[in-house]
């Protein structure tokens, strides 16, 4: 027996929740489509447009690209102190939205994301953390989102002293990223629940730590006493978490996407994935490829796209006339913390390429020399490095450097330029320029 389909108008938001009945079609006029019904699917099945057909007849790929200026999708210059995120497009408008049993493409024009907002997100942003992004279909408008920072979990103990003392093993953090604490009992006297606190170390962060207020702050003392089981939530510069309330991802059909519900943003698996960022200590987001100064101006490549990506290359020049070092110990190249690249990957998939190029001078002794190279997040050893020695009772000027590529990468890194000398006798390295071109420079190159 045949049946006539019944068919109507509505608007995206009504349509969102609304169980048609079996073969009715309805239009929805938000988006000038028609959307199928089986009596059971909220929302329906949304007919694909011809425009939103790829030639393969899928779903296009995300057309854009995440940025921090408006209508700029590839930066060429630095910003600093973002605080909202663009995803404009770029290669078209197109991004494929998961409608619960497959991928429909949908236009859509530049929307931004603040790092204040609670709306569309978890939270606001914190200092000093990692945050996927995504894009939804929120009630029939393209709406991006921030997941969860990248984090890393796990149950701790606290040291009741001035300051406090927490005992956190096998943490992977570095100084001044955040942490929050909660327990079945009491923290101590000075510690709140659910607040957000900052690593500190004097080093490199072991197995124990101190804890912030704010990035670089006082350690904070506690006092009385505590109770019951602490567990502690971090950032992670290398990865996202597993389970409920992280932003771990999934692939489905190819395009990668939310495995877990985003509090204020897409249900799980509804999101599409299109990049991460990275904060800094005021909770903004700077780019800067690099540049020249005493000292180096370091480069700092915080947005990672997923879709789109093109090749990014920083440049770091020390503009210090010349310096000396003695110790066999590696170090930054001038001391300085500025001689280094740090960058953003969201997924493995892409190699890194770095260039290190310097002159100097060895001792005018028999057997003295200099080492200059880089290497990715260490200050004291060196992954590729360029040796000069003399053979004879005087003074040898080298210029030379060394090239080497790094396998995929995870989360936050850097790489920076190094020196050593043979611990007995002082080198002289050469920074500024010489007719007009930088005699030190530090370069890496990656997709992004």
């Amino acid at each position: 027996m045949s049946i006539q389909v019944k068919r109507r108008r509505e608007s995206a938001a009504f349509l969102s929740t609304y169980v048609g009945a079996a073969g009715e079609l309805i239009v929805d006029t938000t988006n000038n489509r028609v959307q199928v019904h089986d009596g059971v699917t909220p929302g329906g099945f949304p007919a694909a447009k011809l425009s939103e057909i790829g030639t393969s007849g899928g779903p296009p790929a995300p057309g854009g690209r995440l940025t921090l200026s408006s209508a700029t999708p590839v930066l060429i210059s630095a910003v600093s102190g973002a605080t909202s995120i663009y995803y404009t497009p770029y290669n078209g408008n197109q991004i494929p939205f998961w409608s619960g049993s497959a991928y429909v493409g949908t236009s859509f024009s530049e929307i931004s994301q603040a790092l204040s907002d609670t709306t569309r997100s978890p939270a606001a942003a914190v200092a000093n953390a990692l945050y996927d992004l995504f894009v939804w279909n929120n009630a029939g408008v393209p709406t991006l989102s921030r997941g969860p920072l990248w984090s890393q979990t796990a149950t701790i103990t606290m040291t009741i002293a001035s300051p406090c003392v927490v005992t956190w093993a096998g943490n992977t953090f570095t100084d001044n990223q955040p942490v929050v604490f909660t327990t079945t009992g009491a923290l101590p006297t000075g510690l709140t629940a659910g607040t957000t606190y900052y690593v500190k170390a004097a080093g490199p962060v072991g197995t124990t730590f101190q804890i912030a207020a704010t990035p670089g702050g006082t350690a904070i003392n506690t006092s009385g006493s505590q109770s019951g089981t602490h567990t502690a939530v971090g950032g992670s510069y290398v990865s996202r978490g597993i389970g409920a309330g992280t932003t771990q991802l999934q692939r489905t059909n190819g395009i990668m996407n939310n495995q877990n519900a985003i509090t204020n943003g897409p249900a799980a698996g509804f999101g599409t994935y299109v990049g991460t960022i990275k904060t800094n200590a005021s909770a903004a987001v700077d780019w800067n490829p690099g540049g020249a100064s005493a000292g180096g101006t370091a480069g700092v490549l915080s947005v990672w796209n997923m879709y789109n990506r093109r090749w990014v290359s920083a440049r770091v020049n020390d503009t210090t006339a010349s310096w000396t070092y003695a110790l066999v110990t590696p170090r930054f190249a001038n001391n300085s913390a500025g001689n280094r690249i740090n960058f953003l990957s969201g997924l493995a998939e892409d190699g890194i390429e770095a260039n290190y190029f310097n002159e100097f001078g060895v001792a005018a002794i028999a057997g003295s020399f200099m080492i200059i190279g880089f290497g990715m997040d260490v200050t004291a050893t060196f992954d590729r490095y360029y040796f000069g020695q003399t053979a004879a009772a005087f003074g040898e000027f080298f210029a030379g450097g060394t090239h080497g590529s790094y396998a995929p990468q995870l989360g936050w890194h850097y790489i920076s330029a190094m020196e050593a000398s043979d611990g007995t006798h002082t080198g002289t390295m050469l920074g500024g320029s010489l007719s007009g071109s930088p005699e030190m420079n530090l370069e890496v190159s990656l997709l992004m």
